[in-house]
Order: C-alpha cells, then sequence, then structure tokens
C-alpha cells in the first residue's frame, strides 16, 4: 500500500504539467507526497508518465463496458443524488448522451474501489470544475473520510489570493461574515486604492492561455484512442467539434440580434451567465432556465424601467437561437454584445440583478445596488440585496433604484474577505507553487 498525502485530480484528456511538476517538487520540498489521479485516455495517461509524477488512470483498457438500464438502480444507491441529476451538469456541457454518462460513473467508481487497494490518500485537490470525475471524487473522499480541497476562481481580481473550500457550492466555506482583517501585510488605505484600479479598469484579470493541441499532436491522439478502442472520447471529441460549429453559428446570429448601444432610459443590468456552466447547473440549478427568469423580470419590471441583458464574453456572445427569440419578444429587454464594456453598462445602470457573477463584486466597486437572485458567495453579507421567494420580486426591483449603497461597508466587507483568502493563486501568472503548497497545508492542518 503506497501512502500519498496529496493527490490531484485531473479532468479529462488533461495534463496540465506546469501544475502537476510544479506541485510535485513544492510538496517533496516540504517532505509531502504527491500524486495524480484521472479518468483519462492511454496517450494522456503516457504525458503524465513522461512528466515523472506519479499517475493512477481510474479507466480499464478497452471500450467502455455496456451496463444493462436494470443495474441502473444500483449505480444510483453509490451515489449522493440521483443518476439523472448527477449526471445533469455534464450532460449539457458536454452533450453527451445519459446512458454513456451512466456508464462513465460505474466506470470510474470501479476505478476509485481498485484505487484504494493500492494507495492510501490523504487530501484529494481539485481545480473548480462539475465534471463527473470529481464528482465522483468529492463523494469517495466524504464516503471514506479523505479531506478535499477546491481553488477557488473568485474573485479573479485579487491577485495572489484565493479561496481553498471543501464543497462545490461556495467558494467558501461559510456563510458567516468574514473575521475581521487586522494584520494584513496590504494595508486597508493601500487596498481601497486597489479597488478604485479594478473599477477604473487600471488593474485588469490576465488569465494564462490555454494551448491549443496541433494537428500533428491531435492527430497521434486520436489515432491512439483507435488503437486502445477508447470509443467513448473518439465520441466526445467528435461531438466537441461539432458543437464548435454550432458555436460558430450561434455567434453569427447572436451578434445580429445583439446591439452594441446602451439604452438613454433609465434601466437595470443582468449579465447574462454562460449557458450549462457549474455556476447554474450545479450552484444555482433553480436558475438553470435563464430566458424563463429573464421573462419574468421583464414581466414584473417597474413602468418605465428597460432591462438590459449583456451577452457573456466568455462564449464571445453566443446563446441559443431559442434565447434569442425569447428575448425578442420583451419590449422592455435590450440585448447587448457580449464584447460592450461592463463597466459602462454598470455605471449608466439603476442597479445590477445577478445570479451568480464577477458583474456584482463589479457593481459594488461603482457603488450600484445589487439584486442577488441566486448563492452569490460573497451574498448575504450586508453589501447586496437578495431575493427568497420570487413573489417578492416586483416589490425588490421597485426599491433597488432607491437603495443606497454604503461604500465604507462595501470596502471594509471586502477587506475583511481578502484577508480570509489564502496567499496564493494557480490562474494567475507567475504561479508561486510554494505559496500553493503551503496554503494547502495550512488549510489541511498539514494533515497531522
Amino acid at each position: 500500500m503506497q501512502n500519498f498525502d496529496f493527490v490531484y485530480i485531473t479532468s479529462y484528456n488533461e495534463c496540465d504539467e506546469p501544475l502537476i511538476t510544479g506541485l510535485r517538487d513544492a510538496f517533496a520540498a516540504r517532505g509531502k507526497s504527491f500524486a495524480v489521479v484521472g479518468y483519462v485516455s492511454r496517450y494522456v495517461e503516457n504525458l503524465h508518465r513522461q512528466a515523472d509524477v506519479p499517475f493512477f488512470n481510474l479507466r480499464s483498457p478497452g471500450p467502455l463496458p455496456r451496463i444493462e438500464s436494470s443495474a441502473w438502480q444500483a449505480i444510483e444507491a453509490r451515489l449522493p443524488s440521483s443518476l439523472r441529476d448527477f449526471t445533469f451538469p455534464e450532460q449539457r456541457y458536454y452533450m453527451t448522451s445519459r446512458p454513456k454518462l451512466v456508464r462513465r460513473v460505474a466506470a470510474i467508481l470501479d476505478g476509485f474501489e481498485r484505487l484504494r487497494e493500492v494507495i492510501d490518500i490523504g487530501c484529494m485537490i481539485h481545480k473548480l470544475g462539475a465534471e463527473l470525475i470529481r464528482r465522483c471524487a468529492m463523494h469517495e473522499a466524504e464516503v471514506h473520510g479523505i479531506k478535499s480541497v477546491l481553488f477557488g476562481t473568485f474573485p479573479g481580481h485579487f491577485k495572489g489570493r484565493t479561496f481553498l473550500h471543501n464543497q462545490i457550492w461556495s467558494e467558501r466555506d461559510t456563510v458567516e461574515p468574514p473575521p475581521k482583517n487586522v494584520d494584513d501585510d496590504v494595508s486597508y488605505a493601500d487596498f481601497r486604492d486597489m479597488l478604485i484600479r479594478i473599477r477604473d479598469r487600471k488593474e485588469v484579470i490576465h488569465y494564462p492561455l490555454v494551448g491549443m493541441r496541433r494537428w500533428s499532436e491531435a492527430a497521434r491522439f486520436l489515432s491512439s484512442m483507435v488503437v486502445n478502442k477508447e470509443y467513448e472520447f473518439i465520441g466526445d471529441l467528435v461531438r466537441r467539434r461539432l458543437e464548435l460549429q454550432r458555436f460558430r453559428v450561434r455567434h453569427f446570429v447572436s451578434n445580429r440580434v445583439a446591439s452594441r448601444s446602451i439604452p438613454a432610459e433609465p434601466y437595470y443590468f443582468f449579465p447574462l451567465h454562460v449557458f450549462d456552466d457549474s455556476q447554474i447547473t450545479v450552484r444555482n440549478p433553480e436558475f438553470y432556465d435563464q430566458a424563463w427568469v429573464l421573462e419574468h423580470i421583464s414581466r414584473v419590471m417597474p413602468h418605465g424601467m428597460k432591462l438590459v441583458v449583456k451577452l457573456h464574453p466568455g462564449l464571445d456572445g453566443a446563446v441559443p437561437t431559442r434565447f434569442l427569440r425569447a428575448m425578442k419578444k420583451l419590449d422592455n429587454v435590450v440585448l447587448l454584445k457580449g464584447n460592450v464594456n461592463a463597466h459602462e453598462v454598470i455605471k449608466g445602470s439603476a442597479g445590477v440583478i445577478v445570479i451568480n457573477s464577477t458583474v456584482a463584486f463589479e457593481a459594488l466597486l461603482h457603488r450600484k445596488p445589487v439584486l442577488v437572485l441566486g448563492h452569490w458567495s460573497f451574498g448575504q453579507l450586508g453589501m447586496t440585496q437578495h431575493v427568497s421567494d420570487s413573489r417578492d420580486l416586483p416589490q425588490h426591483l421597485l426599491a433597488l433604484r432607491d437603495t443606497i449603497v454604503d461604500g465604507d461597508t462595501v470596502d471594509q466587507t471586502l477587506y475583511d474577505l481578502y484577508g480570509e483568502m489564502y496567499r496564493c493563486s494557480y490562474n494567475r501568472e507567475p504561479i508561486d507553487y510554494d505559496a500553493i503548497v503551503k496554503s494547502l497545508l495550512t488549510y489541511t492542518g498539514g494533515l497531522r
């Protein structure tokens, strides 16, 4: 039986060599063992082994075994929720059929059973995501008393700081107010100056560029999957290529329909969320149908108030055509292109309405009132308004434009949250792996 203090759970066919080798060396420098666990093709498994990092593949060689529907109930008994619910985020995001995902769930769970026979894990590390491999791993950890840590991503504006948390629902492990930030190496005055720079877009987020496989490597990758009969991944690859073509059509249509002109009339601003993203499918499933949400808001909007909906820049403004058709029917809704500057839209608004969006944070910097419909990690801390019953939405919308934002309260609360965050970051270059490992050891109590 091998013992590993920390194990990184990688996503499907992902090999982030700088990350895993950086963590390996930083853990080794502190006397901690490290490995990687994934559900990947043989080709990607070999990439991990070439990186000289202990790697364990949960996927058995060959085609994905078929499972009769009569066995689904037994698989569901091994999960924390129904099969439909457990597979829904990945089904929507990757457009994979449910029967195939059920087979994948069974294969991942069986892989963890085999893994328990050969290694002992102290803590599982995750990036934020809702892939089945991560959700199965977190359930496995909970059942068998293994610690889990997820890297937070919000707010990305705070360079060198991140939340570490042990569940997928929120960036923070608590809904309680953060403790007072009294001994930070960044003073309150310097922090407020940073907020002003963020507000004025003098300090913006620059994430590392995601590398794309070259055509030659993609050909080797595909050839390896064919040779090893990894047909499930071939199907995923084909579907993603088809989805890319559909995305291009959506992008063209969306940008023909959406406008670049911010209206002169009074308006509330609603930033559209990424369709089928885990922020909606996992953290706020009751708001999954954003077209319905916006139709409801449109219906109860105060007279004379427009609703400005900005397409999400992360999708380059591409949304389903059925959503565009639904929005065109609403005469008090203005659809903006995704590349319109969100700060300019915020500044002209009477208030901002979000489900779970970074725009809420930016709106607070502009001292605009924020109405939160769903779960937001920085909500319920005295900075924002919240709707606990949709029947109360008309009253909230009436009151929103007259709400005064207390700038001192906002800045102090954000500073306290800033102090609560760990001194590390995995998605802002340059990455300090020693700082990440130090933070992980602090969060887990060093796994003593």
